[in-house]
């Protein structure tokens, strides 16, 4: 199978095992590594890839937590392709919960989120971008969660958005809910079946899912799951809406807690808003094609059409098409 990232002298067709191929990738043993006891009870795993400009915010809201439990706000740091500085922002943090890795190349955006993920050392995992954050109250609303399903792998929560401030030109910062929220924290079970035909249906959007990013907190035992079901692990095309159905069709009943654990950031160095940015000149087409063309080169499933968008002009045609080879 292809693999996503693009790394130099690795473009190959790699058969064997889902571990023993990514050890082969990365350079040790990540089977090992996937393996070890949990060390703490859970892991807010922070891929950074893009942007610094509000990573020391997003920690800070790990830190404040009313949990009196153990956890580790894990680091993950794939700043090649910028060469930014993530290590000295953590310098001048001086708290034994941060742990700081880095991955052995540039990895995709999912590829990142995997990475992290399967260097993690908690028994429970959620992950946030380095512009999201967590609310006070989120770790131990989700250690209530598990406690009263204990059965559940997955424990999902409403999808809350922070805007930061000049984010659109609007000068002032804002929250914005997506659904109404209890005063109180309120756990309840939900059958899958019943979220897939609805989300099928149209009555559910995207954000409904639970997806590994933003809106959902796993047990540790849940990817050995995937990767036993599947063969790999993050294998779509980012980490939130496949990770999202996967985790709807492998399991049966889902923890439902309907009060935010995760805050989702909204900024201009976020990759959500940067991925829809208009084309306003050839350049640019040039730089998003060539970025387009390599990430389709490797990816595991094939986009045949890419279609280009919201130019300012008439452009002599309306899409691309790549065949395979």
């Amino acid at each position: 199978h292809y693999e996503e990232q693009p790394l130099q002298h690795k473009d190959c067709l790699l058969i064997g095992s889902y571990f023993k191929t990514f050890s082969f990738l990365w350079g040790y043993n990540v089977e090992n590594e996937y393996k070890r006891n949990p060390e703490c009870d859970f892991s807010v795993i922070i891929p950074v890839r893009n942007s610094l400009k509000y990573l020391q915010e997003t920690i800070q809201t790990c830190l404040e937590q009313d949990y009196v439990g153990s956890y580790e706000i894990l680091i993950s740091d794939n700043g090649w392709h910028k060469n930014i500085d993530v290590k000295g922002i953590l310098d001048k943090i001086t708290n034994d919960k941060i742990r700081y890795i880095r991955t052995p190349d540039d990895l995709t955006l999912s590829k990142s989120f995997e990475f992290a993920f399967l260097n993690s050392r908690g028994k429970y995992l959620l992950s946030i971008g380095a512009d999201d954050g967590i609310m006070p109250n989120a770790l131990s609303n989700l250690k209530l969660a598990l406690e009263k399903y204990p059965k559940n792998n997955v424990v999902a929560w409403p999808l809350a958005m922070y805007f930061w401030p000049d984010f659109l030109h609007k000068p002032q910062a804002h929250i914005y809910f997506e659904k109404n929220i209890s005063s109180q924290p309120r756990y309840t079970e939900y059958d899958t079946k019943q979220l897939i035909k609805h989300f099928v249906l149209g009555s559910l959007s995207f954000t409904d899912l639970p997806m590994m990013y933003l809106t959902a907190c796993i047990r540790r035992e849940h990817i050995g799951k995937i990767i036993q079901s599947t063969g790999k692990f993050e294998n779509g095309d980012s980490q939130d809406i496949y990770t999202g159905m996967l985790n709807l069709f492998l399991e049966d009943r889902i923890t439902y807690c309907d009060y935010p654990v995760v805050i989702c950031g909204n900024s201009e160095v976020g990759v959500g808003y940067n991925a829809n940015k208009s084309l306003r000149d050839w350049s640019k087409l040039s730089s998003t094609l060539k970025t387009k063309y390599a990430y389709y080169r490797y990816r595991n499933y094939y986009s045949k059409v890419l279609r280009i968008v919201s130019l300012p002009y008439s452009a002599p045609v309306n899409y691309f098409v790549f065949r395979e080879y």
